[in-house]
């Protein structure tokens, strides 16, 4: 069948459910405002949805319905010819139309793209591709705004909650492995978006990985975006903090039998961990639409990025643009999916002259520490940056300061932290 006629087929299905829909709403709009939130406007596929915003609109301006349809083009006679159903069945067929309108907007899509594609160009369109797909099926789920709605989430969420202390969990969320910086944030809570800076050389990457091992030793599902390394070199890394043996020598092969069992070990771990690890997605649409599928495949517990700055987006942006772009939608994207996610990012050269200030200093644009839910900065804890470097060299470990900078469900402050470049574990001071 050609996409044309499954394009007829759809639309000659919805038009009598949109007719039913539309002519309940010309005698109850009070409903519009409930009905909206289960399908929009656009997803109408006839002209009736135009008429469906005009229920909407008259009910947010107080006026009638009728008078609007009569200062319009729109036959009152043509919208009353559906077949009448009681409200209790109004909301199931709202959802089919919807389900109608997201098929037919991906069917047509599809059509469409396969005339666009040329051998040449076929690179460049798929990020267009993958935008045009995301906005084509998003679809969030209703919104609890009634108190009685919202308290029973309330209810449910705090049930969660206090099971996960009766069981002997201390936080709300899952562990990060550093137990000063849960109790001060809590854990990592679903939706929320962090992003950990610092300048080159200060670990951003190996702390990254320390919460990951952490993640994986309690049994959760992580997907890294790894733009920065290949995927050896993560697995080699995430072997070492596992294994508490350095990574490259792990990479060589060449291990006492004490080593090689503690790498078999943290072998047999990773391979039971689910860790999905993706080195060749650098453009933000096809990052956020993997997001979304791999969660669709399996759900995510945790997603990670390294790091922000190698994101590219479509078109000429500039890097303030490209990242103020990339901040908002991995915000939304985290949301929709209802994971979290741990971004690295640089740290702009002021940042990185004045590490203790307030300020928080993201290279690219401001919108980064908007858009966090929690915002970190790794810096040395060293009083002499030589002797810190002499120090990484020889694979002794070294002082490394952790500056919440914000906390939007929380305290700030300074966790001190030691780093240990040689087996790239890091360890809290105080603990």
């Amino acid at each position: 069948m050609k996409y044309q006629d499954r394009l007829k087929q759809l639309s000659d299905k919805a038009v009598p459910l949109e007719k039913s829909l539309v002519g309940f709403l010309v005698t109850h709009p009070e409903q519009s405002i409930f009905l909206q939130e289960i399908v929009k406007p656009e997803d109408l596929l006839s002209e009736l949805g135009r008429v469906y915003q005009l229920v909407i609109d008259a009910h947010v301006s107080g006026k009638r319905v009728i008078t609007l349809l009569q200062d319009s083009d729109i036959k009152i006679s043509d919208i009353l010819t559906g077949d009448f159903f009681p409200s209790s069945e109004i909301k199931r067929i709202a959802e089919e139309i919807r389900e109608i309108g997201t098929a037919y907007k991906v069917i047509k899509l599809l059509g469409e793209s396969v005339q666009k594609i040329e051998p040449a160009t076929y690179k460049k369109f798929l990020p267009d591709f993958h935008s045009d797909f995301l906005r084509a099926t998003a679809r969030g789920e209703r919104e609890a705004f009634e108190i009685e709605d919202m308290y029973k989430n309330y209810e449910k969420t705090q049930q969660e909650y206090s099971e996960k202390i009766i069981r002997g969990q201390k936080i709300i969320g899952m562990e990060t492995g550093f137990g000063l910086l849960d109790e001060v944030i809590d854990g990592l809570r679903s939706e929320h978006l962090w992003v950990v800076g610092g300048y080159t050389s200060s670990g951003k990457t190996f702390f990254l990985l320390n919460i990951a091992a952490s993640l994986i030793k309690q049994g959760k599902q992580i997907v890294f975006y790894s733009i920065e390394m290949s995927k050896n070199d993560v697995i080699s890394r995430m072997l070492g903090i596992l294994s508490g043996i350095n990574g490259s020598k792990i990479m060589r092969g060449i291990l006492t039998e004490q080593e090689a069992r503690k790498v078999g070990e943290a072998r047999e771990l990773l391979l039971k961990s689910g860790l999905r690890i993706f080195s060749d997605k650098h453009n933000l649409s096809d990052i956020t639409l993997s997001m979304i599928e791999e969660n669709m495949r399996r759900p995510v517990d945790c997603y990670m990025l390294d790091y922000l700055q190698l994101v590219t987006t479509s078109g000429k942006d500039s890097e303030y643009d490209s990242m103020r772009r990339a901040a908002k939608s991995f915000q939304e994207t985290t949301k929709r999916v209802k994971a979290p996610m741990i971004l690295l990012s640089q740290v702009s050269n002021e940042g990185a002259k004045n590490p203790e200030g307030a300020i928080m200093s993201f290279k690219g644009a401001g919108d980064i520490a908007a858009a966090a839910d929690l915002a970190m900065h790794l810096h040395s804890g060293e009083t002499n940056h030589t002797e810190m470097q002499a120090k990484m060299g020889r694979g002794e470990p070294v002082n490394i300061t952790c500056a919440i900078k914000k906390n939007r469900h929380g305290r700030t402050g300074n966790l001190d932290l030691e780093f240990n470049s040689k087996t790239g574990i890091f360890n809290e001071w105080n603990v």
